[in-house]
């Protein structure tokens, strides 16, 4: 009886395109399964697993709230952990990030990022926010007039050496006119920069 119906299996087989075709479908989607659980069984290997519950995860947090990193740095930090561990790493980081976040929303350190020119992702709480716009803005102004002095004296410069190469005297008379406005706009840049300093 078996073997008899093995046969006509076969025969079925090879005379059905309609039966190759399902059983081809099975076939693939039993491998595909295959290899997701495979790949799934890889993403959380031991390795992996070890590394997760050992990571001081609200550490983590803390540092990138200091360095004012958005959300999205959570994302790629728990693809090393499996789903079950999600909840309790997110709850420390974000309890780190939180900290950190103190540090990086102070107005000192506003100030200090906008005059080093760098940008702000938004991260602030808003309770905090305020303040912390306030003197980075300032920052960003010292920034601003720190980067035209620089320009202003290497304008000076090149003035200075024509004049000495000068011979006519209304070509002189015109570099030292410029000079003596580059100069002062320096000073009043100088002195801005040193009330925003102060404020």
């Amino acid at each position: 009886m078996g073997s008899i119906l093995s046969k006509n299996f076969f025969k079925d087989f090879k005379g059905s395109g309609r039966l190759r075709g399902s059983l081809l479908f099975v076939i693939v989607a039993l491998a595909s399964t295959s290899t997701l659980w495979s790949l799934g069984c890889a993403s959380f290997s031991p390795q992996a697993e070890r590394a997760c519950a050992s990571t001081d995860w609200y550490e983590i947090g803390r540092q990138d709230g200091a360095k004012g990193h958005g959300e999205e740095y959570l994302d790629v930090r728990l693809k090393e952990c499996a789903p079950e561990k999600r909840d309790l790493v997110t709850r420390l980081y974000f309890t780190g990030r939180n900290a950190g976040l103190v540090d990086y929303c102070s107005p000192t350190n506003g100030f200090n990022l906008g005059r080093s020119g760098q940008p702000y992702a938004r991260v602030c709480p808003s309770p905090m926010e305020r303040d912390f716009l306030r003197e980075y803005r300032k920052g960003q102004r010292v920034f601003e007039l720190e980067q035209a002095n620089r320009q202003i004296d290497h304008r000076i410069g090149s003035l200075s050496q024509e004049l000495e190469r000068a011979i006519p005297l209304e070509v002189r008379n015109g570099l030292v006119d410029q000079l003596n406005e580059l100069r002062q706009t320096k000073r009043v840049n100088d002195l801005e920069i040193q009330g925003l300093r102060t404020n």
